[in-house]
């Protein structure tokens, strides 16, 4: 397992841990005496995510669908840094952007879910009018 992965790796296990819903493990900062920063890198590593044997099937079973406003708030965060790129990506890993495309395909689907969902339901309302 990598030690100390780049910071374009850490975004995108962030990203992940963010549509499993698996939390940040929060770890005080050293010299602060109430103040934490989030660790990504332990639960990414965890039996929930990568630690998953099934952890490819559990990304292609996910239903974009099914989530939240602020799971995809959260992931908009990390795809519009300016550090979550591509190039950074392929450079740190051969499988990762993959995994990146992946990612943003699920938010982009979530964006036009979100705006489908209301004009299906006007079309049905039509459609019955239609029938009457």
């Amino acid at each position: 397992m990598i030690k100390k992965p780049s910071m374009a790796i850490l975004m995108l296990l962030k990203g992940i841990c963010i549509i499993l819903d698996v939390e940040a493990k929060k770890i005080k900062k050293e010299g602060a005496y109430a103040e934490y920063e989030e660790d990504w890198w332990t639960p990414a590593t965890s039996n929930k995510v990568l630690g998953n044997g099934r952890f490819t099937e559990t990304l292609i079973g996910l239903d974009p669908e099914a989530f939240n406003e602020e799971q995809i708030a959260r992931l908009q965060e990390v795809t519009e840094d300016p550090e979550f790129n591509v190039q950074a990506i392929k450079r740190a890993s051969k499988a990762a952007p993959q995994i990146y495309n992946w990612l943003l395909a699920v938010q982009n689907y979530y964006f036009v879910h979100v705006e489908a969902v209301p004009r299906r339901e006007r079309l049905e309302q039509h459609e019955v009018l239609l029938k009457q």
